[in-house]
């Protein structure tokens, strides 16, 4: 049914305003899913966390609007966790919209952030903003590491081409 609305939430009779019937490529639409369930409420506010933070650069400038994503290595002990970057390209994550921060625990992450549209151009979004390779944990190369101990943690994530 995710190809019923456009990005931004309007019907268009099963096309998106470009036209094309799957606007949304896979891998945004599983990572919105996901974000959906993480941020949906379903976890406990109580959980143990740690305050995580940092800045996404893609060569050296400052990725707006970017989610970043932290899947846990041990899904059966740690919970996921995400953020998104401002304009600034700094993030703070949560484990759920109640629970600021991050579980202890290992974690490999993706990032996913898109460019806007060209003028002109109808389409919901435009082409994504850093290489296709940090968009997936499989091919990322990014991981986080939260120790309970931490007070607190910043993790910059520095993209190159």
């Amino acid at each position: 049914m995710l190809d019923r609305f456009s990005i931004v939430g309007r019907t268009t009779g099963g096309r998106s305003a470009g036209g094309n019937r799957h606007a949304l490529s896979s891998a945004a639409a599983v990572t919105i899913a996901a974000g959906c369930l993480v941020f949906a409420g379903c976890g406990r506010s109580d959980l143990p966390t740690v305050p995580v933070q940092g800045t996404v650069t893609y060569n050296g400038k400052p990725v707006v609007s970017a989610m970043v994503k932290f899947d846990p290595v041990d899904a059966a002990k740690v919970r996921p966790a995400m953020g998104t970057t401002d304009d600034q390209g700094h993030y703070t994550a949560g484990t759920t919209a109640t629970a600021k921060g991050v579980m202890p625990g290992e974690y490999k992450v993706s990032i996913l952030a898109y460019l806007p549209p060209p003028p002109g151009k109808k389409a919901d979004i435009g082409p994504l903003a850093i290489p296709k390779r940090y968009t997936d944990v499989k091919s990322s190369g990014l991981t986080a590491s939260i120790g309970e101990r931490d007070k607190s943690k910043v993790i910059d994530f520095e993209l190159k081409d």
